[in-house]
């Protein structure tokens, strides 16, 4: 029997990231001594050997339940809720001894409210739990179950079941002492691989509970020591003979802290190790000092979190980015074959159709660029500015969600838990416009620019983008359009909706039909869609054309050069 068993819970994410946390406390445990297991149930959905369906859970006991451990230590997303909650009841009707522990972004949150409404919970853990967790399955395992309340950052019932909460412990200041990550190359499906480069934001996004979560205070790792843990990773796939991954540093903004680049690329010149790495920050945090180094070290990519393309909405959600500034460092990174993605996000309460419109007008320039561009509606957390301001009776439903249909696949009932134990599946009622119906169609736009850029282009080229027409003819024509079983003729017939010139010219609709076979082949290995070389050539020819026509607009706006 295990003393400890920790267990990553379904999140429906669809890449193989590293649970950082939980395996931080997990190679602490087990290094000092205790009979420690770890169950990723998030990587068996992953590979497939679990699905969303009607057996899902009684797996997952099975599963769980073939382990038998004293203490059971769970981490809690908004995503994995409902999953968690599920496995502790199946594990205190099993076994009413067993202890079950939650950890993680929601126990931080709503850590009282959780153990007050589930009581298969035991222990619910707060803020860092790196220097607690020893402490904590010792007391546990002991019978001096008193001590209990001598342990921070933890939130417990008595033996009266009235719930306390302890002090808070300080944040760890030297993220260096933290464990290594070890992972076997051979069971690890993602060409990219998350490595913990710090915790924290001292930025105040309305929208965003990570700065509460790390009590505004942003930490980093040393770059020597980022570079030793990405230099042993490299070590492990070179043995195996597998090609390097691409890194994912996780931190809100790593460039706050240029000292650590500096450090990290002197370790790169002394070791020549190359290496090809990306991280998330803000736009504004591009200097040219961090371009050389990012350059220098093997950048590989930069997520940068926009939010939303309205000078309005950038001020009342605290972002404070401006247009010149977004474009101006896109085109340096891009300058330097470092690839941009960037976050948009839609459904602000304060939002109005123009501000919206921005952000979509916002979307297209991106696009254009050659931006991945990912969209996203608001989702009212807690503990933040927007989520806490939100009365219930505000929070919309939104069950065109993916999770909500891979919850009830497997047999949940969303609407029996608490709506902001699930705030992931809600947005926040707008009274400018119908945020509901308007998800829809800004997900049908964000598919067909993503897909369909260059056709796009050329379509508005006829005349200036008027997204009332646009919503207009997705309204009465298109809610459920099916770009991928759509024909080259009707894929046409669908543009010129929106302008009954489109298509006249030959040359747009050459490149439509070529941007539906690209499409197809790209989602469907088995598609005989014959595209050839010359082909493809004119094609990125065109797109560079109106990158180009792109860059001289915005600069002719803005002033880059």
């Amino acid at each position: 029997m295990y003393d400890i068993l920790f267990i990553n819970p379904p999140n429906h994410g669809r890449e193989d990231f590293i649970p950082l946390g939980l395996r931080n406390l997990y190679t602490i445990i087990r290094d000092a001594g205790y009979k420690t297991g770890f169950i990723d149930i998030q990587k068996l959905f992953i590979t497939g050997e679990l699905e969303f369906n009607h057996d899902s859970m009684e797996n997952i006991y099975n599963i769980i339940g073939s382990a038998e451990a004293k203490i059971y230590a769970f981490t809690l997303w908004n995503t994995s809720f409902p999953w968690v909650i599920s496995t502790c009841k199946y594990l205190k009707q099993s076994d009413s001894r067993s202890i079950t522990i939650i950890g993680g972004p929601l126990s931080t949150l709503s850590s009282e409210q959780i153990l007050k409404d589930y009581d298969c919970i035991d222990i619910a853990c707060r803020f860092e739990g790196e220097l607690i967790i020893e402490p904590l399955v010792n007391t546990l395992l002991s019978s001096v179950l008193a001590d209990i309340g001598n342990i921070q950052n933890i939130s417990y019932r008595d033996i009266d079941g009235v719930i306390k909460s302890t002090d808070s412990a300080p944040l760890i200041d030297n993220l260096d002492i933290l464990p290594m990550i070890d992972i076997t190359p051979t069971d690890f499906r993602s060409p990219v691989i998350n490595l913990e480069a710090g915790r924290g934001c001292s930025f105040h996004c309305y929208y965003c509970s990570s700065c509460f979560i790390w009590k505004f205070k942003p930490r980093y790792k040393s770059g020597k020591r980022l570079f030793s843990e990405i230099e042993h990773i490299c070590s492990q796939y070179k043995r195996e003979g597998i090609n390097q991954p691409v890194f994912h540093l996780e931190h809100d903004n790593f460039l706050m802290k240029p000292e650590v680049l500096t450090e990290l690329d002197s370790r790169v010149q002394e070791t020549g190790l190359k290496f090809k790495y990306g991280f998330a920050g803000r736009a504004d945090l591009i200097t040219d000092k961090n371009l050389e180094l990012l350059k220098s070290t093997g950048c590989f990519y930069v997520y940068l979190g926009i939010e939303t393309g309205s000078a309005r909405m950038q001020k009342i959600i605290n972002k404070n980015l401006p247009l010149k500034k977004i474009f101006s460092s896109i085109l340096k990174l891009q300058k330097n074959r470092i690839m941009v993605n960037a976050n948009l996000m839609y459904g602000f309460p304060e939002e109005n159709l123009d501000d919206l419109h921005a952000s979509l007008d916002l979307m297209n320039t991106l696009r254009y660029l050659g931006v991945n561009v990912y969209i996203s509606m608001l989702s009212p957390e807690s503990k933040t500015p927007v989520g806490d301001a939100a009365p219930l009776s505000d929070y919309l439903f939104n069950d065109s969600s993916r999770y909500y249909k891979e919850l009830i696949h497997s047999g949940f009932k969303p609407e029996e838990y608490k709506k902001v134990y699930l705030n992931h599946l809600y947005t926040l009622e707008n009274r400018h416009y119908d945020i509901l119906i308007y998800n829809q169609f800004v997900q049908f736009w964000h598919t067909l620019i993503t897909d369909y850029p260059l056709t796009v282009y050329t379509l508005n080229s006829h005349n200036d983008c008027d997204w009332k027409n646009i919503f207009s003819v997705w309204n009465n024509n298109l809610k459920n359009w099916n770009f991928s079983g759509a024909s080259n003729q009707s894929l046409i017939d669908s543009f010129r909706l929106f302008n009954q010139n489109f298509g006249q010219n030959e040359k747009e609709t050459e490149i439509a039909v070529l941007e539906h076979s690209i499409n197809m082949r790209s989602k469907n290995s088995n598609n005989d869609n014959d595209i050839s070389r010359e082909q493809l050539m004119e094609y990125y020819g065109y797109y560079n054309k109106i990158r180009k026509e792109t860059i001289d607009r915005l600069n002719a706006m803005h002033g880059f050069y």
